[in-house]
């Protein structure tokens, strides 16, 4: 249902899913989540700050789920490059190994090396 409820671009559903991010009930959040590929598929800029509200959220399956969402997205350039960043350097390991996998696809060879070995001095 929530599918059907996203495919519609109105002021409603993005209050709708805003809602759904900011509720109580983790499931309900996850169920939003899981939606949100779909609305970056039709709004790019709803899609990014959807995802990146997701990105910050206490459950790692709607965290996962806001990594799915920016795969979706234009990579290489604004929001969703710095949030693809921040994620590779998350405490949570699934987050930090989704997002370490879109890196190559973001930098180059000499860009990415760099990156890899300030990554690796950080880590635990």
């Amino acid at each position: 249902m929530i599918n059907a409820i996203v495919s519609r671009k109105t002021s409603a559903v993005w209050d709708l899913v805003s809602w759904a991010l900011n509720d109580e009930d983790a499931q309900v959040r996850k169920t939003v989540a899981k939606s949100l590929p779909r609305l970056a598929q039709q709004d790019v800029r709803m899609g990014t700050m959807f995802a990146e509200r997701a990105m910050a959220d206490d459950d790692p399956d709607v965290r996962l789920a806001a990594i799915k969402t920016i795969q979706k997205l234009n990579r290489g350039h604004g929001r969703a490059r710095d949030l693809i960043l921040t994620g590779a350097r998350s405490t949570d390991v699934r987050v930090r190994r989704a997002c370490v996998d879109l890196l190559p696809k973001l930098m180059g060879e000499e860009e990415l090396r760099a990156l890899v070995d300030d990554l690796l001095k950080t880590e635990t």
